[in-house]
């Protein structure tokens, strides 16, 4: 009965580390790549100003009772993926308010206005801001050209 053995070359040993090493580094330099791709989702958010107004005393009163059990709440939908408020006022002498959010579009400020627009007919007016940092920024380019 003859012996069934392989015998491995001392090179073949050797390009397999290599193997695995590149592997490894290929590994690392696609988790960096995600990393810096996150990153650059996040800082990509812009900034929005959402002025609303309910149209009646009625709907303004049914609404702010509804606001109130959403802020004791915690305002769940505050924040979200690719969406925050930084500051909001209201004013329910006149059914109006104001709020300033982040956002990576200009879609997440209607998925966020969409019940109160559906439930209690808010009217809503959406326009993006600078901040001082992103103007002077912004106009640092402008007013040098």
């Amino acid at each position: 009965m003859t012996e069934n053995t392989t015998q491995i070359h001392p090179s073949e040993g050797y390009l397999k580390s290599y193997s695995m090493l590149i592997g490894r580094l290929f590994a690392f330099f696609i988790s960096i790549f995600v990393k810096n791709q996150i990153q650059i989702y996040f800082s990509s958010m812009a900034l929005f100003k959402l002025d609303w107004a309910f149209p009646t005393q009625e709907s303004s009163f049914a609404g702010g009772e509804k606001f109130l059990e959403y802020l004791e709440a915690g305002g769940p939908a505050d924040e979200t993926d690719g969406f925050k408020i930084l500051w909001r006022v209201t004013n329910p002498l006149n059914g109006t308010g104001s709020f300033v959010a982040e956002a990576t579009d200009i879609s997440k400020m209607w998925e966020h206005a969409a019940p109160w627009i559906k439930g209690f007919g808010c009217m809503c007016e959406v326009e993006a801001v600078f901040s001082d940092e992103q103007f002077v920024t912004t106009a640092k380019k402008i007013y040098a050209s």
